[in-house]
């Protein structure tokens, strides 16, 4: 690979006849074998720079300096043709050119193990190493041709450089495998080893004057390389390896670390049979868990769902879409306590490519506290702030709804004006707060007489009004309201002194007195204020005029 000689006599042949001489066929034999072996080296340094191209291809984004590695093996490649070439360019042209060639090589591996590391290396010393190098070559070469000094000079260069790339390499690939460095480590060693071994041969064995014949050192030398060539590409292709295995697991570890210390409560568990494989530390807070206590149940183990039929249905879509979004649940805690939770579900793919298994990936969010805010405004948008009675807009809605209910089942409906009677004179008697608890009182008292599909409203001030449901006859009215006389004839006791209250009401059915909500109100009130001024009964019906 890198012999470097002079054209000379070449195989002779015996003088005065046909006959080949032992000595011939046996140079010829060194020549086909350096031949052969500088072939294979170029094969080997073809295969390597195809396996290198697609690690580039591939993970260039993710590896750097594969593409300097790339550079070496083809002015590798370059070095090698020229010095195939030499007996067909110059001698002098295709010594010196291939001999800088593969300082250059050396060079561009030197600086791609530096990018794959990430450090950066001083090349200062190699530049002067190589200069004084290739300068000696061209004097050994030009001036002064010597076969032997001009080999010794090369690989003593490449010894240098090879023994502190080592040692370089040793001190920065503290992030790497063992084996990967180890790999390493023996391949720059080898390369080492080869320039000693080329040294020692100028040194101390016959060097052929003819870049094609060789002898036994030789051959040995150029198979060294040759067998260089494989063992460094081995050791990029796991450094590669390393790498990418290295990225894989700070990915994984990164990903455990999210997942473990994510605010969003998060579960994962076995889509077939739903046992749980993975919990993080928020949702085993959320529900006062430890990961023993999860890790293999099913939440059905852990008495988790409020109701099974939800966790039916969730499971049912997530079989058809792959994934769910926004699934409202109640689910419960260790001490029992239920919670409102949205769930968003992903059926995902571990990393591990041999577990085939398909795994639910769930993000849950307790809306517990936003639900009950979302309750407590609609009710203070629906529900009276001092008696908690439905206010005028849900009378009008429960209205529209219990219309539709009568008109399906030919019911009636009955709609009672009510006022608390002398409500001015129990303020000015014991204060407004008294009035306002007369007011409360009168509501807590009618409201336990009523049905729960009755709707009973405060409109303000001492107006209420209460909506019957599934009304027959107007017996079923009697009955309503004598219970509430009876109930309210009850004194509300403040302070211990009872304080008296009396109520009046005023009464319109549907469909008879009219059929819109607004209409009987105020067929009730024009009844509730034939009672105030006739004084003779606590209720009427509406009468139409005569």
């Amino acid at each position: 690979m890198f012999a470097s000689g002079e054209h000379a006599r070449g195989c002779g042949v015996v003088e005065g006849g046909p006959e080949v001489s032992v000595a011939t066929l046996i140079c010829r034999g060194y020549t086909l074998t350096i031949i052969g072996i500088s072939l294979v080296s170029m094969i080997n340094s073809m295969l390597s720079l195809l396996v290198l191209g697609f690690l580039f291809v591939n993970y260039k984004d993710r590896i750097h300096g594969i593409d300097y590695w790339i550079y070496s093996q083809i002015i590798s490649i370059c070095g090698f043709m020229v010095s195939l070439l030499r007996l067909v360019i110059p001698s002098e042209i295709a010594i010196v050119v291939s001999n800088t060639l593969h300082f250059c090589a050396f060079m561009f591996l030197w600086e791609g193990l530096a990018r794959y590391l990430g450090v950066k290396f001083n090349h200062r010393f190699n530049v002067i190493l190589i200069s004084l190098g290739v300068a000696s070559l061209f004097f050994f070469t030009l001036n002064q041709p010597n076969l032997q000094a001009r080999t010794l000079v090369l690989h003593a260069v490449l010894f240098v450089l090879s023994m502190r790339m080592m040692v370089t390499f040793n001190k920065a690939a503290h992030a790497i495998t063992q084996r990967a460095s180890l790999i390493m480590s023996l391949a720059l060693s080898f390369y080492a080893l080869v320039s000693f071994y080329n040294m020692g041969a100028a040194l101390f064995a016959p060097i052929p004057q003819n870049y094609l014949e060789g002898n036994g050192y030789t051959i040995i030398g150029h198979a060294g390389l040759a067998i260089l060539v494989v063992l460094l590409t081995f050791a990029e292709v796991l450094l590669v390896s390393d790498k990418l295995l290295h990225k894989v697991i700070a990915s994984e570890q990164k990903l455990n670390l999210v997942f473990d210390h994510s605010p969003t409560p998060l579960i994962v568990t076995h889509f077939g049979d739903g046992r749980i494989y993975n919990a993080n530390a928020s949702l085993l807070k959320m529900f006062g868990y430890t990961l023993d206590e999860v890790i293999g149940k099913t939440t059905m183990d852990l008495n988790m769902w409020a109701d099974a039929q939800r966790r039916d249905d969730l499971l049912r879509e997530i079989a058809q879409k792959r994934r769910i979004d926004d699934f409202e649940v109640i689910l419960r805690t260790k001490n029992g306590t239920q919670r409102i939770c949205r769930l968003s579900a992903l059926v995902i793919k571990l990393l591990d490519e041999k577990d085939p298994e398909d795994y639910l990936l769930v993000n849950v969010t307790d809306i517990t506290q936003d639900v009950n805010t979302r309750e407590d405004l609609k009710h203070l948008a629906t529900h009276d702030h001092l008696t908690g009675l439905a206010n005028r807009t849900l009378f009008y809605d429960r209205f529209d709804s219990d219309k539709a209910r009568a008109n399906r089942h030919q019911h009636q409906l009955a709609v009672i004006a009510l006022d608390l009677n002398r409500l001015k004179t129990i303020n000015d008697t014991y204060g407004h707060p008294v009035g306002d608890m007369a007011l409360v009182h009168l509501a807590n008292q009618i409201s336990s007489v009523l049905r729960k599909s009755d709707t009973f409203a405060r409109f303000g001030g001492d107006e209420f009004c209460i909506l019957l449901d599934e009304i027959e006859s107007t017996s079923d009215v009697e009955s309503v309201v004598k219970k509430i006389l009876d109930r309210v004839s009850e004194p509300m006791i403040h302070h211990e002194t009872p304080v008296s209250i009396s109520v009046s009401m005023g009464i319109a059915l549907y469909p008879q007195d009219a059929e819109t909500a607004d209409e009987l109100i105020q067929r009730a009130d024009m009844a509730l204020y034939t009672v105030k001024r006739e004084r003779q009964s606590a209720y009427a019906y509406f009468r139409r005029p005569q």
